[in-house]
Parts: C-alpha cells; structure tokens; sequence
C-alpha cells in the first residue's frame, strides 16, 4: 500500500505501543521518557499512544485494548512515521508481537524495543515464535551487548538491525554531595517491588548478619508487595526495630527518600538496567547490586557501584558494612556516580540516541523527517 511521505514542516507521529499507568512498571516508565523526549521536540515530533495494558486490565480487556491497538494502528498507517514497540516478558511479548505484525503488515518502520530481563527462560518453542517476530522488525533496540548478541544469536536479527540505547532518568542532579560521618543511623534503602526477583529475602538474612559492633544502621524497604510478609520476617529475625516498611512511593517521595539516604541496595537475580540505580547515581547515592543483565557493562566495580555475588547474604552483608563504617568509600562512589550520570545516563542523553536511532532507520526505509532544532 502506498504511503504519504512526511513533509518535513509536518511532525513526525510516533505511534507508541505501550502499557499505561503502573501497569507497566519499570517499562511504563521509559516510556514516559521516551514521550518527554517527543513533546520536548518543539513540535516537530508527536507521539501517538497505542495502549495494550493499563491499570483495570483482565486478560479480557487486555485483548480488547490491544485489538484498538492494532486498529488504530491500521488507522493511522498514512500519517504516521513509525511504530515503537515496548516489550517485556510474558503476556507482554504475546501482546506486543501481535502489534509488531500489525505495524508490518501496514508498511511502518517498526521499531521495537525490548525489556524483558527473562525472556531467555521462555520454552523453545515460544523462543521460535518471538524469532520470527524480531525479524520483522525495522530495528531491535536493547539495553546493552549482553542483549545485543543474545537477540542477533538466539532469534538470528542481522547484526545491522540491532541497536543499543541505554536508559536514562530526570532527575534534579546536584553538583555535589557530602558523604561523612554523623551521630545520625546509617539509612540503607531498598527501593523496588517486594518479592524474590529483587532479592528482598537475601537483604533481610543480610541485616542479620552484620555484626553488632557495626556503626548504627537503619533499613528503609520502599515499593509495594506482600508488607506484612516482609514485615513478621523481619521479626523473626530479631531485626525489625532497625526496618521500616513504606509501601509504595510516588515520585517526589520517591527521590526525597533516595536523597536522604547513605545507599541503595538492589541484589536482584534478574535485571536489564534498573532505573532505580541511574536515580541512584544521579542523586549522589552510592549503589550496592548484583552485576546482572547489563549492569556491569556500563558501571565499574568499586569506582561507582559495589557488586555483590547474586544469591549470597553473606556477601551482601559484607559489603554494606564496609560503606557503613566507610563515609570516604561513600564519597568517591557518590562522586563518581554523578560523573557516570551526566555523561551517559540523563535524560538529555537517552532522548538525543533514541531521535538518532529513528532518523537513521526510518531513513533507510525512505521516510523524511522534519528538521529538528
């Protein structure tokens, strides 16, 4: 079917597939990044929203979202420039590879961005189908050379199709901030949802773990879950006078307690590039994680991170207390972490690689952009 080309005093429209509201987690975050970096665009782009998930969704109303989707999708085949697809892990991936072949199917570029942090545990027969899936799109976008390889190895997406872009945050960003010691508890956050993935269990065996001539100390588990679980944990351990349990935080809670605290600790056993680590770093707090998904790609062990090995307290417990009793430790990862945000991970940055991205695929496919400036 033939297509209108974009003039270039038009607005490129991008047709952004997408959950809506904290349905997408993580996900649904970056893409309200990714609609930051459109509307900042003084109208020269405009994203259209092609939700397939929110908030009420049953798996009845999640396919009748996604089947407005797909129509919108048809809808707007002649005006739109592209279609960015985000893709996370289960009902996620059957979903949005419904909207991949739609996107095809009308003629768009298809540009689609992957999330997923254990879509390698899928049967093989269900990574077979997400092969044929990726192949049809115009460009794959992944968090870092660990995904790079794995899609171009295990669903065979030519080398030339595979693009990296590394996530990034707003945040106020200070100049710089002091690490030293004070008559005030060391404040250790936990900042995500509650559960086994983000390796909740191992930081509550941790505490226990640290020995009690250690300077004093408080946790802060922040994000939704099962509390009171967590909670009769924590008191079974003996430790629950040192933890507290906040719940779920909005973003201006969110950052207040990020700046307030001496470090974070996420030892997850899964992760792509947690956005909660680039808040992190761009708010001067030091970082204690897992280097896994592609962590370890783009920060330095000891230099603007602390990684510990997945799965191990003990280790764990080791390593907080030495930036416990370490407010020097804490300083050069805080100053480093701030260096390592404004160069590779503000939003400024993800919004300029992304734009690139576009243009240069859609380039190839034929579609004109208007100028940006």
């Amino acid at each position: 079917m033939k297509r209108i080309a974009a003039s270039q005093n038009e607005p490129a429209i991008i047709l952004l597939g997408a959950p809506q509201g904290a349905a997408g987690g993580g996900m649904g975050r970056v893409v309200d990044y990714i609609v930051q970096a459109t509307t900042s665009s003084n109208g020269a782009m405009e994203s259209v929203p092609l939700i397939t998930r929110d908030d009420k969704s049953s798996k009845v109303s999640s396919l009748l979202l996604l089947a407005r989707a797909v129509r919108k999708t048809f809808a707007m085949r002649r005006r739109a420039t592209l279609i960015h697809i985000n893709m996370g892990d289960r009902g996620s991936a059957l979903r949005k590879s419904i909207l991949v072949l739609a996107g095809r199917a009308v003629g768009l570029p298809v540009f689609l961005h992957l999330h997923a942090v254990e879509m390698e545990l899928l049967p093989k027969w269900a990574l077979t189908a997400l092969g044929f899936v990726f192949r049809q799109a115009t460009c794959v976008i992944v968090l870092g050379d660990r995904y790079r390889q794995w899609v171009m190895t295990q669903f065979g997406v030519k080398p030339d199709r595979v693009e990296i872009l590394w996530n990034g945050v707003p945040v106020p960003s200070p100049e710089s901030r002091a690490h030293a010691n004070t008559d005030q508890p060391v404040q250790i956050l936990f900042l995500g949802s509650l559960g086994h993935r983000k390796g909740t269990h191992d930081i509550l065996s941790a505490l226990t773990l640290i020995p009690q001539g250690t300077p004093g100390w408080r946790m802060v588990f922040a994000g939704p879950g099962d509390l009171d679980k967590y909670k009769a944990d924590a008191a079974a351990a003996g430790i629950a006078q040192y933890c507290t349990f906040t719940g779920w935080l909005d973003q201006a809670e969110t950052r207040r307690t990020v700046s307030s605290s001496d470090m974070i600790v996420l030892p997850s056993y899964h992760e792509g590039l947690p956005l909660v680590i680039l808040e992190a770093l761009g708010l001067g707090t030091p970082v204690i994680a897992t280097p896994v998904g592609v962590i370890p790609e783009v920060l330095t062990d000891g230099k603007d991170i602390v990684f510990c090995p997945v799965g191990q307290p003990a280790e764990l417990a080791k390593a907080m207390e030495r930036l416990i009793e370490d407010p020097a430790l804490r300083q050069s990862l805080c100053d480093n972490g701030l260096a390592r945000y404004r160069e590779r991970f503000s939003l400024q940055a993800f919004s300029a690689d992304l734009v690139s991205i576009w243009q240069r695929y859609t380039a190839k496919a034929g579609r004109a952009w208007p100028r940006l400036g």
